[in-house]
């Protein structure tokens, strides 16, 4: 597994189908009009960017195969995008874990939704060491 920080990570089809899929998850609605008009700087190639500049945005390759991305925030919340095809296998984990290794990270937050109807993120994150504090869960490694 890789993480490949992309500074120009833009919209794609399938990550505006994704979010509109599982938008009680992260909290995102993305109107008709907006989707369509996105779609259409997709297909003019003039897709806009997926993350702001106060945001990091890894993408997760597998084998060489793109599987989704961290958001990571300036206050390090991450955000984890899974394709659903990929979904089940333990990318995520192996992302996260990834990120925490490579990039040092000994202070990440994770927030769940009541909404997110994914049984296992609070497994996951319970796993990696995160704790649940009302919705954010926090991942704190002591430093020596």
């Amino acid at each position: 597994m890789e993480l490949k920080l992309n500074k120009q990570a833009r919209w794609s089809q399938k990550h505006l189908d994704f979010l509109i899929m599982h938008r009680e998850a992260y909290g995102v609605d993305i109107s008709e009009e907006a989707y369509n008009k996105e779609i259409s700087n997709i297909n003019r190639g003039e897709a806009t960017l997926r993350c702001t500049k106060n945001q990091k945005c890894y993408e997760i390759y597998n084998e060489e195969v793109y599987i989704g991305d961290i958001v990571l925030e300036e206050d390090n919340e991450i955000s984890i995008i899974i394709f659903d095809e990929y979904s089940g296998k333990g990318h995520a984990y192996n992302a996260i874990t990834l990120l925490i290794e490579e990039k040092k990270k000994n202070y990440l937050e994770a927030v769940v939704r009541p909404s997110n109807q994914n049984k296992n993120i609070k497994k996951l994150l319970s796993k990696l060491g995160f704790i649940n504090k009302n919705e954010v869960w926090v991942f704190k490694k002591e430093v020596y």
